[in-house]
């Protein structure tokens, strides 16, 4: 192996050690020339494999293009580099178990989002909304309902149970040595920020649980007509993540994004913006 930073080419292998999963395994290297030490892995390489795209065309398989999507929806959550990595080899390693000289990115896709629903929700949530078909999201929604049921009894332990313990450790008095109301309020902190988290998964969910064919949902196509101006636009709802105003990609946390959600062909939306309030007639809405 060469050297990444003289580029001698005789490096030697001070350790070796495959990880948790036995799907790689971690080298750690040194030059003899300069010093340097640096780390290499040894994972599986899918073979001549073709992806089949939704509109039929067909490209190489890239492993990068899975990364590239993990990120995305792993964007600013507690999600480690290396648990993101592991969970490219595993659907790698699926795979290359079929066998197959082709494999769809609808079972790609499917293999991703079964890793992300165990790594962390809201990213299964984001990966989701770009994946999978809006037409067959029962496991989505068996997933809501529990999350709205998680939810609910959080709420209601904040509200009494944990107030409770609040209320009567200040009757012991003395807060800075009182332990049980220490406690009581690191449970109240751990409760907050689940809900917190809680919530701003539904709030994704929440696109894709009411968006029905006839309505604007995450993924769907929409023309329409400025009543000010009569001009027409085309744009596709997406992620926030996806957005990309000048290539027609409307973030669904826009104002225009928010007010388009779940509204049908001929609905009016209003939108205030600094130069005053638009309106928007919705002409057409089309599927991903």
């Amino acid at each position: 192996m060469k050297c990444p930073f003289c580029g001698y080419e005789d490096t030697k292998v001070l350790d070796s050690r495959p990880t948790s999963d036995g799907t790689v395994i971690r080298r750690r290297r040194e030059c003899p020339k300069c010093g340097a030490r640096f780390t290499t892995y040894e994972r599986y390489e899918v073979g001549p494999v073709l992806v089949v795209k939704k509109d039929g065309r067909r490209e190489k398989f890239d492993r990068s293009k899975i990364m590239k999507g993990i990120l995305k929806a792993c964007e600013k959550r507690p999600v480690t580099y290396e648990d993101m990595e592991k969970l490219v080899d595993r659907v790698v390693l699926e795979i290359q178990k079929m066998g197959n000289p082709e494999v769809s990115t609808k079972v790609i896709g499917e293999l991703v989002m079964s890793g992300l629903k165990e790594l962390d929700q809201v990213a299964y949530v984001r990966f989701a909304s770009v994946y999978k078909d809006f037409r067959e999201i029962d496991q989505f929604l068996d997933i809501v309902k529990e999350l709205k049921k998680e939810l609910e009894e959080l709420r209601r332990k904040l509200m009494y149970e944990i107030s409770e313990r609040i209320k009567e450790a200040r009757e012991l008095g003395d807060l800075a040595e009182n332990s049980e109301y220490e406690a009581a309020k690191n449970e109240q902190g751990r409760i907050g920020s689940r809900i917190m988290e809680i919530e701003q998964i539904l709030n994704n969910a929440q696109i894709i649980e009411n968006a029905e064919a006839s309505e604007v949902g995450l993924g769907h196509w929409i023309i329409l007509r400025n009543l000010d101006t009569n001009e027409e636009y085309k744009v596709r709802l997406v992620t926030p993540q996806e957005a990309d105003i000048f290539n027609g990609k409307l973030s669904s946390d826009s104002p225009l994004g928010r007010s388009l959600l779940g509204k049908k062909v001929g609905d009016v939306v209003k939108v205030k913006a600094p130069k005053g309030t638009f309106r928007y007639e919705i002409l057409g809405i089309g599927p991903e």
